[in-house]
């Protein structure tokens, strides 16, 4: 659907194949889609997708204004599920410096999960504006264009967003009732701008002290805390790891402390077993905060900030837990309480705190998930021979996989 589209290919080291031949043809019909499934394969004509206005606004990349009046930009209502829009707006008369954009008290989306940028690029890599909360506040672009994003996921559509543009031509530019406007989250009435946040003339000592911890190994049961700097400093991106190895560690208590705060909708803490956060099982944007349990002995913290506003930030309580059934009082993967979930099984648990194996013989060994594994689980594991000498590990499957 749309105009344009991205053709990903990847190959790895191993073989390769005759590849790909694919003809590609424009059609100007909606009639035309039902005889075919996009998005997957399931097909249109059940998806809601097939509505006009969501395809009038899939479709809509848009729009040049050329006079100076107000006009309003809004999604289909409800919006479709599994969309991925990117809209250009501008206003083309000389001597705009300014946008203002109001938003409409009707827009919502699905929290935390579907999501309206603003960006000074159309690919999104220069966000000024996020909204996932469902709180919404005007403010004031500095120029006279800019980009929407707009994603949703495969639950639930909401109403959607509605918000009114109008331009400010230099010699009106006044920001009352918006002295707290901001661009790119700096704030446009600033007349010497913050410089790279990188710089170190920049970050206070302590903005300095936390970007730079690298998260720490805990080898004692004892409850350490954890805390960004207060406040917090614009443009973080901090990565930090913690493990405790204690010998039983089955799991750690993440208790956050209730004057913990964040800019709501544009910065974030995350947690995640992979360092890049490709796989966050807990992530808060909102704050809404709660106390959780981080399955294993071992996660990483990632905490982001955007050039925006900043706030007091955190600090957080970490204790090691060695008994199983101290899960069945806090929901983690989610928020859905472990005592539901298949994860509480035990063959589950064991699979999933396991991180691999050394073996000093020159043996065969059996490596297996648990059986049936669990739903949402992602798991590494490192497996080694120590043994002098071994150059090659045949490996052979079972043919109950």
């Amino acid at each position: 659907e749309g105009h344009s589209f991205h053709l990903i290919f990847d190959s790895n080291l191993s073989e390769t194949a005759y590849g790909y031949d694919i003809t590609l043809t424009p059609i100007t019909n909606y009639a035309f889609f039902n005889n075919f499934g996009a998005k997957g394969d399931e097909c249109l004509s059940n998806n809601p997708v097939t509505e006009y206005p969501c395809r009038d606004f899939w479709i809509n990349r848009g729009e040049t204004f050329d006079d100076a009046d107000s006009h309003t930009i809004e999604s289909s209502h409800n919006y479709c599920s599994n969309l991925y829009v990117s809209q250009t707006y501008e206003f083309s008369q000389v001597n705009v410096s300014h946008i203002l954009v109001e938003f409409d008290s009707q827009t919502q989306l699905e929290k935390l999960n579907d999501k309206l940028m603003f960006s000074s690029d159309k690919f999104g890599t220069n966000v000024f504006k996020k909204y996932i909360c469902n709180e919404y506040d005007d403010f004031i672009i500095e120029g006279n264009e800019f980009h929407t994003l707009f994603v949703s996921d495969g639950g639930d559509e909401e109403y959607g967003y509605k918000f009114k543009v109008t331009p400010i031509f230099g010699s009106d530019f006044n920001f009352t009732p918006y002295q707290n406007a901001n661009n790119g989250d700096e704030c446009v009435t600033n007349p010497n701008p913050t410089p790279d946040p990188d710089d170190d003339d920049v970050l206070t000592p302590e903005c300095k002290t936390f970007k730079e911890y690298q998260g720490t190994t805990i080898s004692t049961m004892e409850s350490i805390t954890v805390s960004s700097s207060h406040p917090y400093c614009n443009d973080m991106h901090v990565v930090q790891d913690y493990t405790f190895n204690a010998p039983g560690v089955v799991g750690v208590l993440v208790q956050i402390n209730p004057q913990s705060v964040m800019e709501s909708n544009n910065d974030s803490l995350t947690f995640s077993y992979i360092r890049d956060g490709t796989h966050p099982f807990k992530k808060f944007a909102c704050n809404s905060f709660h106390d959780f349990v981080s399955e294993g002995h071992s996660f990483h913290l990632i905490f982001d900030s955007n050039l925006s506003e900043t706030a007091y930030g955190y600090d957080i309580t970490l204790t090691p837990i060695t008994n199983y059934a101290f899960f069945n009082n806090f929901g983690a993967k989610g928020d859905e309480c472990l005592s539901n979930n298949p994860v509480t099984e035990y063959p589950c648990r064991d699979f999933w705190i396991n991180r691999g194996e050394s073996f000093d013989d020159a043996d065969s060994h059996t490596i297996e998930s648990s059986h049936n594994y669990c739903g949402n689980l992602y798991v590494s594991q490192s497996y080694e021979f120590t043994q002098g000498n071994v150059s090659h590990i045949l490996v052979e499957f079972d043919s109950q996989t």
